[in-house]
């Protein structure tokens, strides 16, 4: 900021007032927008959130309040919907491990969410926006198949996909022995002496599916070629 000093005064006055200004400049300083301002006030301060708290929601469309909105909180359960008003007081849930956030929807508008990090000393405004459907005869899935309903898999959206992996040879890849001799250097000898006569080490390992036992290291592999500390004698 720059500190500037309006004279009116002439002669010996002007010169006085001149020689007062530069000395309080001087000694008082210029105020600085650089200068971090330390004074605390109770708005600064954090407020920590109740483990759950009732949290009032307004949805609007357009401005107007909209009726038959669902509320839930992010990840959980749809708790109800909106009235005429466009009104829904939501029980939220600050303990879980994840950010807090209230959601309406509602169908042919893209649902919206707002971050819970503060106690809301009023309405939540949730303005939902119409969207227009690109595909007429679209049959939307339900939210998951059982018992996977939770956010913490997959399936809760991607059902779809996860039915289709759940039939595919992928999924089975971690314990198919023809991957593991491919990724680990192995080879499925099923002995110590067929292995040493191959110029295997009959060694101690991860056996397909995940059980330890012993097993034929053979030949480099994946595993060990892109791993400088694995594959080392005893290993």
């Amino acid at each position: 900021m720059v500190c500037t000093v309006r004279l009116r005064y002439h002669g010996a006055m002007r010169r006085t007032l001149l020689c007062l200004s530069l000395i309080s400049v001087f000694a008082l300083g210029c105020p600085n927008d650089d200068d971090d301002d330390t004074t605390s006030t109770d708005d600064d301060d954090d407020v920590a959130l109740p483990d759950s708290m009732n949290v009032a929601v307004l949805v609007t469309e357009g401005g107007a309040p909209l009726a038959g909105a669902s509320i839930l909180q992010g990840g959980g359960e749809i708790q109800g919907t909106t009235g005429a008003n466009g009104r829904f007081v939501a029980l939220i849930d600050t303990t879980v491990d994840s950010d807090v956030y209230v959601v309406a929807a509602m169908s042919g508008r893209r649902s919206q969410g707002v971050e819970i990090d503060f106690v809301p000393s009023g309405d939540v405004e949730i303005e939902l926006t119409p969207v227009g459907d690109d595909n007429a005869d679209f049959v939307f899935g339900p939210p998951g198949l059982e018992p996977e309903k939770s956010t913490a898999f997959c399936s809760h959206c991607h059902f779809r996909f996860v039915a289709q992996y759940d039939t595919s040879a992928h999924r089975d890849a971690a314990s198919d022995p023809q991957v593991h001799d491919v990724y680990a250097g192995t080879a499925s000898l099923g002995a110590q002496e067929p292995c040493e006569d191959a110029g295997g080490r009959w060694l101690d390992g991860t056996l397909p599916g995940g059980e330890p036992g012993a097993r034929c290291y053979l030949g480099a592999g994946l595993l060990p070629d892109a791993t400088a500390t694995c594959g080392a004698p005893g290993q």
